[in-house]
């Protein structure tokens, strides 16, 4: 968030995406704190859940449909369908809904950050893609972690993705 206050930008896309992505990265900080919230128990981490729900949807529009590559769209909703098959027997509650739901979201947050990437030499591109795939791997690791079997060092390995995610998502900025 300070990367992204410290710089001022004057072409109106870039304005747009920064505002954006500050917003994604607000209600990934809710999301935060409603996850770090444990004496909420499952009610703090559906609003987690829902929060990065939002920040993904944000990350969506901000990324655009421009160019649409359906390809790579198909390929990540058929890995993370496999995915959720996977562990889809261990959800309870609300969450038989929820983390299929937020999955989606998620894949196609991803699928469009990899669209982006038209010229292999954008290194805001390409750091943007590797941002939204380490998104995803820090959220595999949270559900399989819960759902499917304890990972050792499960947080460590979770905040390093989600805080390389976050700012390779950031540094896209620098692209627009």
């Amino acid at each position: 968030m300070i990367f992204l206050l410290m710089n001022d930008y004057k072409e109106p896309r870039q304005v747009r995406h920064k505002r954006f992505l500050l917003t994604g990265l607000f209600f990934s900080l809710i999301g935060d704190i409603m996850l770090d919230y444990k004496a909420g128990g499952e009610n703090a981490f559906a609003i987690g859940m829902a929060s990065f729900a939002v920040a993904q949807i944000i990350y969506v529009i901000s990324f655009g449909f421009k160019p649409l590559r359906p390809i790579i769209g198909l390929g990540f909703y058929a890995i993370g369908g496999s995915v959720i098959a996977i562990i889809f027997k261990s959800f309870k509650g609300i969450f038989i809904v929820a983390i299929p739901i937020y999955s989606l979201l998620l894949e196609t947050m991803v699928w469009r950050a990899f669209a982006r990437v038209i010229n292999i030499k954008s290194l805001p591109q390409i750091c943007c893609a590797i941002g939204a795939l380490l998104f995803i791997i820090s959220d595999s690791l949270i559900a399989v972690n819960m759902f499917l079997l304890p990972i050792h060092n499960a947080q460590v390995l979770i905040m390093i993705t989600y805080y390389l995610a976050q700012l390779g998502i950031t540094l896209s900025v620098l692209d627009v």
